[in-house]
């Protein structure tokens, strides 16, 4: 699903590589926890990986491809960097949008959405007026509307308070016995998150 082969980053003006020479294969269904420090290049890593970043060397492909936005899902640590819409609705509706995907499909793949992420009341709500974990939940819901191969979170709790944190883990539970050939990589820096 994965390959990353002999992957380096350098960051313009950097010293050294964030990464250096990456070798890595993931599997489909696979889930994988990149654990470590801050400025250690985990951020890097899944942007490489999503194709928000390109390598400065080497080769990145998802699925015998190079990265794409429609075969990988990104969630960010801030949600409000990821946020791009005014209602709940438009921003479920945001990435169908961009494909094209005709309004009879799209309303009912977004209601569909919604309703798995149990969101839907939320639907005309300003996501500017929305809590951090409704915000997670909804952008959860955004990235999943577009069945990615590949879904990334990026420490997407760290912002969290315990009943958000409670939520999006419930929120991604669902995700995985939905689809249990998504492909998850977690970044983290807390070891006690990499079991879940």
């Amino acid at each position: 699903m994965i390959e990353v082969d002999a992957v380096t980053y350098s960051y313009p003006g950097a010293k050294k590589p964030a990464i250096r020479e990456l070798n890595l294969h993931i599997a489909r269904g696979e889930r994988v926890c990149v654990l470590g420090a801050n400025g250690s290049g985990k951020s890097t890593f899944a942007r490489l990986i999503s194709g928000l970043a390109k390598p400065t060397g080497g080769l990145v492909l998802v699925g015998g491809q190079p990265p794409g936005k429609s075969e990988t899902g990104f969630l960010f640590q801030n949600v409000d960097n990821q946020i791009v819409a005014a209602t709940v609705v438009r921003e479920a509706a945001f990435g169908l949008e961009n494909l094209g995907i005709e309004r009879s499909e799209m309303v009912q793949r977004v209601g569909e959405v919604l309703g798995r992420f149990g969101i839907e009341s939320l639907a005309p709500r300003l996501t500017s007026e929305l809590s951090g974990g409704e915000k997670q939940r909804v952008a959860l819901a955004a990235v999943m509307v577009l069945s990615p191969g590949v879904l990334i979170l990026d420490e997407p709790d760290s912002f969290l308070d315990v009943e958000g944190r409670r939520l999006l883990r419930q929120a991604l539970r669902a995700v995985r016995e939905r689809f249990p050939q998504l492909t998850e990589i977690r970044i983290t820096q807390y070891p006690d998150l990499a079991r879940e």
